[in-house]
This record gives structure tokens, C-alpha cells and sequence, in this order.
């Protein structure tokens, strides 16, 4: 046996032939028990020729001789016995190759694309396993072909090898993911690490990769991860275990979670919960998911009013592990009604024997419970706090919103007004894949593009009929420039609205600044583009598209600030489907007042 490196891809498929040089059939899998560093094959599943064709295990004792082209037996075919599988045994093509491997060493999911394997002596080890694109090209026969041009680019492409001994295997037969390292090395992983592998990995395979982890482990990881992520991993996990992770996730991300399942669901596995884990999150799901109630964890520290400094300490102590954060403690009275706050430093450096109340600050930021999101995350941006505490009507401390909720607040609001203004909303990687639904959200506006083109092209041949050839080339330049004044003043105009710089008392204000910047950007553009038509075309149509030019203009910022007011009027949002009205818009108004100056100076 040769001792040269050999691969997986090369083996399969190649000719197999007994003692007596009778071919057997052909290789169609390896078998390994991983044991050692290095593990040696056991068997080769040879598959057989001829109608009702079946797969033999071959001992890797009764192979004589290997290679790329050819395998060679040392029994005749009539006299082979196979091997059964025993417990731990590896099919390499079956369950190792185009199978995800969850790479810890470098935080991130790849795919096995082949097998290293290297004789040694009269045994066939596996080396490691390919994660290139060398493996890629191997198998589709361009190996040779990545060299030459590799070559002439001056530049070799490399093999990406995970040695075999980085790689654990997979008890269960059939699973579809294995890991780089022993899973104790994957509790050293960084929550954020764990939650990046978690997403880059199949939605079938996240709950087999998920279930390597402890209960803390996971429980930290989730709430780093997008909502569908999350409900792949506990719709794959076991009930009782998903309901462990939920008790261990932060009240306000397991709310999040629930909230997302159907009720059904939620019901049997807050059965499963601890009753008084049960009850908090119960509490949190009767609040709506984009209010401050929805947003809230329970989790902060309220300290009673006639406390004295010293016992605040020590009742800190006991409970800080429990708190979402420490830097703001919350005074209440009896009927847990927020009176004030301090911050720990105020705590510490204060005398023993002072009480809370003298400490404490009492105008303290709130936000109520039924308050929406956006507005509890422009507070505390606005305050610049580390957190604000939630109250009911009555006053009563409800739970608290800190920082870093607000920042996924903005970040879901932000991609929710970009979907809104394409008008493609709620477009996930996984409704883009059903396709129907998303194709009938992008419908209507298709059809209001088409009916504007129509439109458009009806007022161009009814109002100026013999010139549209003489007239056409500058019909590209009105329409850009309309649509990209009309685009940045909605734009401006939507931001405003959104962030409270805008509203009715002001709108006037607003508009009248708009007008005065769109006067200036139309003469200028009136005056450029007449001096450029008259120069292409003649004098004669300097006039008609330097007018033009400028009543686009004109046009377009008038767009720019209605379209942006309709949308709050009518949906409560001045980005809804903010892009595909305006450039229908702009699509018949350029054309139009086109076509009216054309008719006026060159009829």
C-alpha cells in the first residue's frame, strides 16, 4: 500500500476487484471507529452490482492493496463476509462529508467539502477533514485547474485542514453537525461567539448543536439571537428543557420569546415552570410586546425608604447577582410606589445611619407602562440613562427598560422604516424563501409603478404628440432629478416626524424652509439644464427644459413633504411605503410639466 495521501472523494466510486481479479462493485462509504488521534478505517462499504444491488461491510483486514483508480481484495468475492456496525462507528461519506462542522476555533460554521486520509503501513488513517475550496474543486475535477490559475495569478491555493483529532464525533447515527473541539472547550465560548454559530447554522440543525451546551450556557447565548433563531432552537428542544432555558433567560428576553409562540405552547411550558418563575412571566406577557411593559424586566433593586445606608448596602450585596444592573437603586414606600432614586455611588459614600429617603433622588425620569417603545427609547436617550423604571397608574414600580433593550428597539425600528419605505415590511430570510406571500406585498406596488408609466406616457403623446423624438433625451435627466429631490426631502421630512423634530406646530416652519432650499436648488438646476439643452439641441429648447428643470424641482419638494404627512394621517408612519409613492408620483408629474412647456414654447 502506497503511503500517499489519499482522499475521500477519490476513493468513492472507484473499482472494486477480489483475489481472483473478479470485480466486487464499487466504494461507496468508509467505516472509522474513532479511537486514537488519528482513526484507522474498519471497513469499506462496497456496493454491489446487478438488479436488488446491496451494500457489504468489508473488513479493512481483507483489503490488499488501495488507490485513486483502483481497490483490491485479498479474498474472492464468494467467500467475503460482512462486518456489522458497532456502536461508535463512523460512516465517513454518509455522516461526516457536506455535513456542518461548528469550527469553534474560529467562531463560525463550515462545511466538510472532503476527507484527508493517509496510509500507514497496512492500516488507512483519517488525517483530517477539508473546509477549502481546494475540496470543492477536487470533487467537481478542477483541482488542476485551481493550480494553473493559481499559477499564473502567482498565488497557491491553499488547503484548509482541520486535523481529525479537533473533531469530535456524533453519537446520535445520521446527525448533521459536529464540532471542532470536545464540547467541554465550548463552555469557554463567549455567549456572542456561541449566538454567531448558533445563526450561521441550518434551521434543522440548530437544536442537535444547541443541545451540546449547558442549560446557563444557552440560556446567556439566546438572548443575543433573532427571534426565528430562537424559536428553531426551543422548537427543537424537548419541553422540559426548553422550559429549564426559560426560567435561566432574563425575564424581559424570555417574555420576548413566549410572546412569539403560539398559546398553546406558552401554556405548556409555563406549567413546566417553578410557580413563581411562572407568575413573573405571566405578569410580563399581559403587556403589549412594543410597550414599556413588553420591554421591562423584573429584575432591579428597590430598596424601602427608611433604610438606612448601611442595611441598603448589605441588601444590595444579597441581591445584586439577581439585578439587571445595580447602578440605579429605586425607593419605594409600602405599597411599592417609586418615591425616588439614588445611585450605588450616593450609597456608598453616604454616612451609615442616614436613611435612603434623605439620600435619594426624588425627580426621577419615568416612563408608564402602556407607553410605545419608540417613546420609551427617545427618553432615555433623551436623559442619557443607563435605565428608566416602568410605573403603572398609580405609581406603582412596575420593572425597568435599561440601555441596551432601547438599542434593539432602535435597531428593530430602523430596519421596520426600511422595509416601510421600499414598501416591503416584514420581509425575513425566511418568509423570502416562501415567496408567494412576499411576491403579493410587492404586488400593488408594482401595479402603481405600471399605471404611472402608463399615465406618463399618456400625457407625453397627448400633449406633445410630433416632438416626443426631439424630446425624449431629456426625459431621463427630469426624471432623476425629480425623484432624487423628491426622495431627500421625504426622507428629511419622515426622519423629523419620527424623531418629534417635526410636528403640527412646527410643520409650517419645516415647509417654509424646504420651499426657500428648493427655490435656490430649481434656479440652479433651470438655469444648468437649460444652458446644456441649448447647447445639444438649439436655442429653441433652452427655455422649455430649463423650466422644466426647475418646476421638477419644485414639484419634487412639494412631494417630499406631503407624501411623509399622508402617511402619518392615514397608517401613523411617515415612512409607509414612502419610496414607491413618490417615484410613482414623480414618474407622471416630470412627463407632465414636461410635456406643458414643450406645448407652450415649441407647439
Amino acid at each position: 500500500m502506497a503511503p500517499d495521501a489519499l482522499y475521500l472523494s477519490e476513493l468513492l466510486g472507484v473499482r472494486v476487484s477480489d483475489a481472483l481479479g473478479r470485480r466486487v462493485g464499487w466504494v461507496s462509504d468508509l467505516v472509522i471507529h474513532p479511537s486514537g488521534l488519528f482513526p484507522s478505517a474498519v471497513a469499506l462499504v462496497v456496493r454491489q452490482p446487478g438488479p436488488g444491488a446491496r451494500s457489504i461491510h468489508v473488513p479493512w483486514t481483507r483489503v490488499r492493496r488501495v488507490s485513486s483508480s483502483h481497490v483490491v481484495l485479498d479474498v474472492p468475492g464468494d467467500r467475503l463476509q460482512t462486518r456489522p456496525l458497532t456502536e461508535g462507528d463512523v460512516l465517513l461519506a454518509a455522516e461526516v462529508l457536506d455535513k456542518q462542522l461548528v469550527d469553534t476555533l474560529g467562531r463560525r460554521v463550515v462545511k466538510v467539502n472532503d476527507l484527508k486520509l493517509i496510509a500507514v503501513r497496512s492500516e488507512l488513517r483519517v488525517l483530517g477533514v477539508d473546509v477549502g475550496a481546494r475540496g470543492i474543486l477536487r470533487r467537481l475535477g478542477l483541482e488542476g485547474v485551481g493550480d494553473r490559475v493559481g499559477g499564473l495569478i502567482r498565488r497557491s491555493l491553499s488547503e484548509n485542514l482541520i486535523p481529525w483529532n479537533y473533531v469530535e464525533s456524533v453519537a446520535a447515527r445520521g446527525a448533521n453537525v459536529r464540532l471542532s473541539v470536545p464540547s467541554s472547550r465550548l463552555e469557554r465560548l463567549r455567549p456572542a461567539d456561541i449566538s454567531r454559530i448558533l445563526s450561521q447554522l441550518p434551521a434543522e440543525d440548530r437544536a442537535a448543536a444547541a443541545s451540546r451546551f449547558s442549560d446557563e450556557t444557552l440560556a446567556e447565548a439566546m438572548g443575543d439571537l433573532d427571534a426565528p433563531v430562537q424559536l428553531s432552537i426551543i422548537d427543537g428542544l424537548e419541553r422540559e428543557r426548553a422550559s429549564d432555558i426559560l426560567e435561566r433567560m432574563a425575564p424581559d428576553e424570555a417574555t420576548d420569546l413566549l410572546q412569539d409562540l403560539p398559546e398553546e405552547r406558552q401554556a405548556e411550558l409555563l406549567t413546566l415552570m417553578a410557580r413563581d418563575d411562572a407568575a413573573e412571566l405571566s405578569e410580563l406577557l399581559q403587556y403589549d410586546e412594543r410597550s414599556a411593559g413588553g420591554l421591562m424586566t423584573t429584575e432591579y433593586i428597590a430598596l424601602p425608604a427608611e433604610m438606612t445606608a448601611q442595611e441598603a448596602i448589605e441588601h444590595v450585596r444579597r441581591v445584586a447577582p439577581g439585578a439587571e444592573t445595580v447602578y440605579y437603586l429605586y425607593v419605594v414606600d409600602p405599597e411599592e410606589r417609586l418615591m425616588g432614586v439614588l445611585s450605588l455611588r450616593a450609597l456608598i459614600t453616604a454616612a451609615p445611619n442616614r436613611r435612603v429617603a434623605e439620600i435619594m433622588t426624588t425627580s426621577v425620569v419615568s416612563v408608564p407602562v402602556e407607553m410605545d417603545q419608540e417613546d420609551v427609547a427617545a427618553a432615555i436617550a433623551r436623559y442619557h440613562l443607563l435605565a428608566v423604571p416602568v410605573v403603572n397608574a398609580q405609581g406603582r414600580l412596575l420593572g425597568i427598560v435599561t440601555v441596551d433593550d432601547t438599542i434593539d428597539v432602535v435597531d428593530e425600528e430602523a430596519e421596520e422604516d426600511l422595509s416601510h419605505i421600499a414598501g416591503t415590511p416584514a420581509e425575513t430570510p425566511e418568509e423570502l424563501r416562501r415567496g408567494a406571500s412576499v411576491a403579493l406585498t410587492r404586488m400593488p406596488w408594482l401595479l402603481l409603478a405600471l399605471t404611472a408609466g402608463f399615465f406618463a406616457a399618456a400625457a407625453l403623446h397627448a400633449l406633445v404628440g410630433p416632438l416626443l423624438v426631439d424630446a425624449a433625451p431629456f426625459l431621463p435627466l427630469l426624471f432623476l432629478l425629480g425623484g432624487q429631490v423628491a426622495a431627500q426631502t421625504a426622507a428629511s421630512t419622515a426622519r423629523g416626524i419620527a424623531l418629534r423634530e417635526i410636528d403640527r406646530g412646527n410643520w409650517w416652519r419645516h415647509s417654509l424652509a424646504e420651499a426657500r432650499l428648493s427655490a435656490v436648488v430649481a434656479a440652479a438646476a433651470g438655469l444648468v439644464a437649460g444652458a446644456a439643452a441649448t447647447a445639444w439641441a438649439g436655442p429653441e429648447w433652452g427655455v422649455p427644459v430649463g423650466l422644466s428643470a426647475a418646476a421638477v424641482v419644485l414639484a419634487g419638494s412639494v412631494l417630499g413633504l406631503l407624501v411623509p404627512l399622508a402617511g402619518v394621517l392615514l397608517y401613523g408612519d411617515p415612512a409607509w411605503a414612502l419610496r414607491p409613492i413618490v417615484i410613482s408620483l414623480m414618474a407622471v408629474a416630470a412627463p407632465a410639466l414636461y410635456a406643458a412647456f414643450l406645448r407652450v414654447f415649441l407647439r
